[in-house]
């Protein structure tokens, strides 16, 4: 319940009808209910841990900002990339601590044996294997407008 701010709903019925105005870089603009983009946001939650092994997410920071009316919601997203499901599954296996690293998307990633062999050689001796990790950072504005909430999403 809210018992402070006027331009919110006093009550969580109202609350679950309110209008709501959706977008993002990937969907355009969309006006459902809360209750509607809850299930929206919980589909595509789901979605994406069918889809992504490991997939987890995390809520970074919330804070308002200077207009006194948005709150903006910095979130990330991680995964393990398809082509690394066996390392980490060998990984897992020979009991190995996984440090999961981010790769630096400004250099070009290139193949060699060398750079295996240094992988493998490296789990054996200390027990820690470092592996590719996928990650996206994005934030959400949340404004409160009229009696619209007004939600962007960014990445």
């Amino acid at each position: 319940k809210n018992n402070h701010d006027p331009n919110l709903p006093n009550d969580d019925n109202q609350l679950q009808t309110r209008d709501l105005q959706y977008t993002s870089e990937l969907v355009p603009q969309q006006k459902m209910t809360l209750s509607e983009y809850q299930t929206f946001t919980t589909n595509r939650h789901s979605d994406c841990q069918a889809l992504f092994d490991g997939y987890t997410t995390e809520l970074l920071r919330c804070e308002p900002l200077t207009d006194g009316s948005t709150l903006n919601i910095r979130w990330r997203c991680e995964w393990i990339p398809a082509s690394s499901n066996w390392l980490y599954q060998l990984a897992n296996a020979a009991k190995w601590n996984i440090r999961r690293v981010e790769p630096d998307p400004s250099r070009i990633s290139t193949f060699s044996w060398s750079a295996v062999r240094k992988l493998f050689a490296t789990a054996f001796q200390t027990g820690t294997i470092s592996l590719p990790i996928s990650a996206v950072e994005g934030s959400t504005l949340v404004t409160v407008r009229d009696d619209t909430l007004l939600l962007r999403e960014s990445i």
